[in-house]
């Protein structure tokens, strides 16, 4: 999810600057790999609690998964004794890989939708405060970023739990991610928007900065449980419904269950977001000036 809100900040700058694609591309790629190195031990462990699900809860087979209640400290530390402490970016590769594609083509899918949705400005029907086209260009880019993202995050999560990843696997959870990507780009596009005058008079560095560490962890708690489910779906061997896992994990744990792992989760992001928009910012200014 890092990966997704840092690209989101990325389309939004490079449109609003009107960056040339190769720019936003290089730069965007700088931000990629500099949030995935930063913010990816944050993700090991996250994944680890979150698939940590107490009794009720459908469990995830061949995992040596951590206490439920186990503290984000302590899933770390398990993590090192097992694997030492490259065992913190197990399934580095995937989204290290992909950064670039999954970045072109939801730039790509955003600036389309809202070419599209220009013969619509005469509408005045607002999604919190702020156009419905806004949120409906960053909803279509979520759900096309889902169809190439979905394998990846995929064989992240098996890879960060030591499972074999097979061709079947990589299919699975298509459907939270879904739910996960579409809210996420639909809500931080709106936030984004709806938050100028807050941001009007800041550099562009500190505009990145509080796009991708501020806005970007605002709206990391409205899709977290959809990660959380996500994850379990993605590592279980059976096949497990979206919906059926929300109510197996509300029955077991209320809805507190629904945000296992949230505080290395929320780590993740303000931390990548922050250094992946420096590294952005950093590089898109030495590209613009060249």
């Amino acid at each position: 999810v890092c990966v997704g809100v840092e690209s989101c900040v990325c389309v939004w700058v490079c449109i609003m600057e009107k960056e040339s694609p190769m720019v936003g591309l290089i730069s965007g790629a700088a931000a990629g790999f500099t949030s995935v190195a930063i913010s990816h031990p944050f993700d090991t462990i996250k994944t680890r609690m979150q698939v940590a699900t107490p009794p009720g809860v459908p469990p995830v087979t061949g995992v040596a998964a951590p206490p439920a209640t186990a503290s984000a400290l302590h899933v770390c530390r398990l993590i090192v004794r097992e694997y030492g402490p490259m065992g913190l970016y197990r399934g580095v590769m995937p989204p290290l890989l992909a950064t670039s594609a999954l970045r072109s083509i939801q730039f790509g899918s955003y600036a389309w939708a809202v070419h599209s949705l220009d013969r619509f400005e005469h509408t005045t029907f607002s999604f919190l405060g702020v156009s419905w086209r806004i949120w409906a260009a960053g909803a279509f880019s979520g759900f096309v970023r889902t169809f190439f993202e979905n394998p990846v995050e995929a064989a992240k999560v098996r890879m960060q739990l030591g499972q074999k990843v097979t061709l079947p696997s990589l299919l699975s959870g298509f459907v939270p991610t879904m739910a996960r990507n579409v809210t996420l780009c639909g809500f931080f596009y709106v936030a984004a928007d709806g938050c100028k005058p807050v941001r009007q008079g800041l550099s562009p560095l500190l505009n990145g900065l509080f796009l991708g560490s501020v806005v970007a962890t605002a709206v990391w708690w409205v899709i977290y449980p959809f990660d959380l489910i996500k994850s379990q779906v993605q590592a279980t061997s059976t096949r497990i419904s979206m919906i059926n896992q929300f109510c197996a994990v509300i029955k077991a744990e209320g809805f507190r269950g629904l945000f296992a792992g949230v505080g290395p989760g929320l780590a993740r992001s303000f931390v990548g977001n922050g250094a992946g928009m420096v590294a952005f910012e950093l590089v898109r200014v030495f590209c613009s000036t060249q």
